[in-house]
């Protein structure tokens, strides 16, 4: 999911826009809900955790590359339920409430710097970052800085 440059969920896209008939089977640590819906919305076709079993994960390719989506079963449950219960917002849809400064910050929270450092290399005031910050926080649903980190 995490690559130096990219979410796995951009690589997708990216990969499926140029080649539509290509297959994505993520294969992660992540069993994040929020996590799997990007993953199917980016065009993924699979979705299984890193400690799948090699025959699993070999039988899952294969239903794969036959047209099959996969999506790990200890998550599905929770994921119909989410679905039926309109639970599901896409980050992509939840970053486009933000301001382009907005965004600014919180790309440098999720970095792990300060609000003075912020401050100082978006030549804003530490007072300006705070506001910035609380208003993303407002949009994006998060009470503390912890969750904007991993948001």
């Amino acid at each position: 999911m995490r690559l130096p440059e990219f979410l796995g969920f951009d690589v997708c896209c990216r990969l499926k826009q140029r080649l539509p008939e290509l297959k994505v089977v993520f294969l992660t640590a992540y069993a994040n809900e929020d996590y799997i819906y990007e993953a199917i919305e980016a065009g993924g076709d699979g979705y299984l955790l890193k400690a799948v079993g090699r025959k699993e994960l070999v039988k899952a390719v294969l239903d794969v590359v036959d047209g099959k989506s996969i999506l790990e079963p200890a998550v599905t449950g929770k994921v119909f339920r989410r679905i039926r219960a309109g639970g599901y917002e896409s980050i992509g849809n939840k970053v486009r409430l933000l301001s382009p400064q907005e965004l600014k910050v919180l790309e440098r929270v999720a970095q792990g710097r300060t609000n003075k450092e912020i401050s100082a290399s978006l030549n804003l005031s530490e007072k300006t970052v705070k506001n910035y910050l609380g208003n993303l926080m407002v949009k994006l649903n998060l009470s503390r800085r912890s969750e904007a980190v991993a948001f």
